[in-house]
């Protein structure tokens, strides 16, 4: 064998050897990209699910509230800055901060009637019936959080609950005799 032809082979060989290894690196870094991809959308899953996570935690806690009796501040603030987290966590998700405001607004018209319709004498029994309407309205609430967590954004049943908000606040206000706030408490919490 010539050493001409000695040399075209080692050529062949080096240039096969690279192609081999060029391949080998492409896939290596199509499996990397896709390893990174998955973490990257794993992490925003994850911190996704801790906004869902905190706002229902935060709806547990107004749940069991009795306005007439403990601090309702903090537990109305926690509701607020969960909420508006959430709303910032998904900006996609048009109408969210519409209808978080208006639910909170709700829950707030319904724990100002708990607290004028309670009295420092009334029964176990009478308490429980004052809070029903906070509690049924944090459960509500917290069931159709958690039922947007499982299923996704779904504009038109997003409005819809807005929508019932706003009307339930107004027939609240005009049934206690009380004036809406100006502007409607109920604006976009974002």
């Amino acid at each position: 064998m010539s050493a001409d032809t000695a040399t075209v082979l080692l050529a062949a060989l080096a240039l096969l050897v690279s192609i081999v290894g060029t391949i080998q690196a492409n896939r290596r870094a199509l499996a990397s990209e896709r390893l990174a991809v998955e973490a990257r959308d794993e992490a925003r899953a994850a911190r996704t699910d801790a906004l869902w996570s905190a706002l229902v935690e935060s709806i547990h806690g107004v749940v069991s509230l009795d306005p007439t009796t403990e601090r309702v501040k903090d537990q109305w603030q926690r509701l607020r800055v969960t909420a508006v987290a959430l709303v910032d966590g998904l900006p996609d998700w048009d109408g969210l901060d519409r209808w978080l405001s208006a639910e909170h607004a709700l829950g707030a018209a319904i724990g100002r009637q708990v607290m004028e319709q309670s009295k420092p004498d009334d029964t176990a029994d009478q308490r429980i019936a004052i809070l029903k309407p906070s509690i049924d309205w944090a459960m509500a609430l917290m069931n159709n959080v958690r039922l947007f967590r499982a299923q996704g954004h779904d504009a038109a049943a997003m409005q819809s609950l807005t929508d019932n908000a706003h009307d339930v606040a107004r027939r609240l206000y005009a049934r206690n005799g009380w004036d809406l706030p100006e502007p409607p408490a109920w604006q976009p919490l974002a």
